[in-house]
């Protein structure tokens, strides 16, 4: 009875140690089996964190790619607009002028007609005369650019309607003063200035000179008396810009103001009579150009 209860203490014993060796074990393969499931996992998600990596690249090698085509696409049309500006160029412009033409004559002398004087003005016997119109204009030029910087030489020729104004000067009625302003305008100028890529446009100044027939006299008794002529050119300043709006053809602004002062003999009879002449143009020109 001794030997049996021994007997099954022991194989109680063994089967115990058994069952927990048994149980340690697959513990131990369990936790190796999570352990491998994990470490496949993290190496999985290493693997898609590289891809995702290496698709993030290929991201931002597509967009500097873009961007680097964009960029120059840009510098083409910038280069296409700046080239589209250069060389020999034929025009159209609509013009507005408004001149302005003023006759100083010295009263003492103007007395001295046989007819009398009633001066417009008294004081300074000025006589003024204006002219505003809207005429057409033609122009050629040459314009060049590099690195941005611009440079170009036009002439223009304006024609219109001629001004003329005749006034009474005598309580008499014998002596006259006529002044024309003629219809006919010319000019050359120079031009210098910058391209800005920003605004596609080129911006300038402008220097030159202008002419235009300024005519006055006077007329004693129906004899006419000879011309005070404006025969030097006026000095001219202004600002424009140009920009290029289709294949070869471009868009202009220009604002002009033009000046003279001259001093001319009118000569009636035996009487003649300084005339101190202030002139004064101020003109907007809207236009298209060519480049040929």
């Amino acid at each position: 009875m001794d030997r049996c209860i021994e007997v099954s203490t022991k194989a109680l014993a063994c089967l115990l140690v058994f069952g927990v060796s048994s149980v340690f074990a697959e513990g131990k393969a369990v936790k190796n089996k999570v352990g491998t499931a994990t470490s496949t996992k993290v190496v999985k998600k290493k693997v898609v964190t590289a891809t995702g990596a290496k698709v993030d690249k290929k991201k931002v090698a597509k967009t500097d790619k873009k961007k680097a085509v964009t960029a120059t696409q840009v510098k083409k049309n910038c280069d296409d607009a700046v080239a589209a500006l250069k060389g020999f160029t034929i025009g159209l412009d609509v013009v507005y002028s408004h001149t302005d033409a003023r006759h100083d004559v010295n009263p003492a002398v103007m007395n001295g007609f046989p007819g009398g004087i009633n001066p417009v003005d008294t004081e300074s016997s000025q006589i003024s005369h204006s002219r505003c119109f809207v005429d057409p204009s033609v122009n050629i030029g040459y314009s060049y650019l590099k690195d941005n910087f611009y440079a170009g030489i036009s002439g223009d020729v304006s024609f219109g309607k001629k001004a003329e104004v005749t006034y009474d000067l005598s309580t008499s009625g014998k002596t006259e003063a006529t002044t024309e302003i003629g219809r006919f305008s010319g000019d050359v100028k120079l031009k210098g200035g910058y391209y800005a890529h920003s605004l596609k446009s080129v911006f300038y100044g402008i220097a030159g000179v202008k002419w235009r027939k300024i005519n006055f006299r006077y007329i004693e008794n129906g004899t006419e008396g000879s011309k005070a002529k404006v025969k030097t050119p006026f000095f001219l300043l202004g600002l424009g810009m140009e920009r290029p709006v289709y294949n070869k053809l471009s868009f202009s602004a220009e604002y002009e103001c033009a000046w003279r002062n001259s001093k001319k003999t009118s000569t009636v009879g035996s009487t003649s009579v300084d005339v101190d002449q202030r002139l004064r143009e101020n003109t907007l020109k809207l236009g298209v150009k060519y480049h040929i």
